[in-house]
């Protein structure tokens, strides 16, 4: 395997060798064309002026104006030729961009969603009003019983590939239909289910990281318009920068929540290295590629770290306890669990009457993070490839969201929490 290995590379250094080779014989002739261009001019004016010159049908100065101005016409035309083979190099990145800037998007069907969302958050209100007290604090008023609720909502996942030359070609489809979900407001909710059933592509479509077909009937989609939600993808990602930046990345300048005290508590709660953390530090810090310079497991904490750092009203977290042991992991689901009972982590105790209450959605695949949860869902499929767990091509799956009952954890197997 080894040796195949250095014959692929040899092969592709070759072949890069010999392509390079070709590309600097073209640029070089490119370079010299208007040079010999110039130079083939100004020779045969040369020699044909001259002659006019002995024989006398041309003046000796107009001969020699000319050949000056042959040479610098032809030093100009060496120029816009340098510029047009400038341009014509810089063509391809320039298609990328335009390709790029040019790509669909979603923000007309967000501003869609967004609307949609406040008018159902709207008339929630007003059908709520007679029940509870308008002067009543955060976590008793109107807008803090609103739940996070889902019904007849659809969703499709389409792969794209590259087929026949043609790039952006639809390769896979599957559709997804879930039936019924409703999430209370400051709550610890866990999804399990079997790998393949739908439980991170609904946790996306909480998170706004999806957005879901148009509600079918009497269909609801329905995440209160007043609530910040942060969605946690299982991958790991950083920008270039302190440490800091990283950490307060979305944060606002200067917001309480971003308090470098309040960084630092946070990190040392998760149990990050004391080495790590003192590194944290908003001015002075070197910018640095962190993906690249930390183990798996600090980057992990470190993802937490910032989530819990952003403070949203909803959270929701793809396997926060994937990457790291059984005695990380209850930290991780214990400070998840801190952050819903005390609407924040690390925030003054006595203004938490004052809070918006929190609330947690979150896949996992340990079997104690059930136990911290204040609901369960189980997530599996009606229609699809159920028994192997994996939709197939252009499959339609309907979801079966089910509430679990903490006296019946024992129905949830290994498999459930893949």
């Amino acid at each position: 395997r080894r040796q195949w290995c250095m014959d692929q590379h040899q092969e592709s250094v070759l072949k890069f060798g010999a392509s390079d080779k070709a590309v600097a014989e073209i640029s070089c002739n490119n370079n010299y064309l208007m040079k010999w261009l110039t130079l083939f001019a100004v020779s045969s004016y040369v020699v044909v002026g001259g002659f006019d010159v002995i024989n006398g049908s041309l003046p000796a100065g107009i001969y020699l104006t000319c050949l000056r101005v042959y040479v610098q016409v032809g030093k100009l035309w060496s120029d816009v030729y340098g510029k047009f083979l400038q341009t014509f190099d810089n063509a391809p990145a320039l298609e990328r961009i335009v390709d790029i800037i040019n790509k669909p998007t979603d923000l007309r069907n967000r501003m869609q969603w967004s609307r949609h969302q406040h008018h159902i958050t709207s008339t929630k209100f007003k059908e709520m009003q007679g029940d509870v007290d308008l002067n009543a604090p955060p976590g008793k008023a109107i807008q803090d019983r609103i739940p996070i609720q889902m019904r007849s909502v659809g969703v499709s996942l389409r792969a794209l590939g590259t087929s026949e030359g043609h790039v952006g070609t639809e390769v896979r489809a599957t559709s997804m239909f879930y039936e019924t979900i409703t999430v209370h407001q400051g709550k610890l909710v866990c999804l399990v289910g079997k790998r393949g059933m739908g439980k991170s592509t609904l946790l996306r479509i909480f998170g706004g990281a999806m957005l879901p077909e148009a509600p079918k009937g009497d269909g609801i989609f329905l995440i209160p318009s007043h609530l910040r939600v942060l969605h946690v993808p299982s991958e790991d990602m950083f920008i270039k920068g302190s440490l800091y930046q990283n950490l307060t990345f979305g944060v606002q300048k200067g917001h309480p929540d971003g308090c470098l005290s309040r960084v630092h508590e946070i990190c040392r709660s998760l149990g990050l290295p004391p080495s790590l953390v003192d590194r944290i530090q908003e001015e002075g810090s070197p910018s640095v590629s962190w993906g690249e310079t930390l183990s798996g497991s600090e980057k992990h904490m470190l993802v937490i770290a910032r989530a819990l750092i952003a403070n949203p009203e909803v959270l929701c977290i793809h396997k926060p306890t994937l990457h790291v042991n059984d005695r990380a992991g209850e930290k991780i689901v214990g400070l998840l669990r801190d952050f819903v009972d005390q609407r924040g982590i690390c925030l003054p105790k006595e203004e938490k009457h004052l809070r918006r209450p929190r609330t947690c959605v979150m896949t996992s695949t340990r079997l104690y993070s059930l136990s911290k949860a204040d609901e369960i869902f189980k997530v599996a499929a009606l229609i699809g490839d159920a028994d192997h767990g994996t939709p197939s091509t252009d499959a339609k799956l309907r979801p079966s969201v089910a509430e679990i009952h903490s006296d019946a954890l024992n129905s949830v197997d290994a498999d459930d929490l893949s």
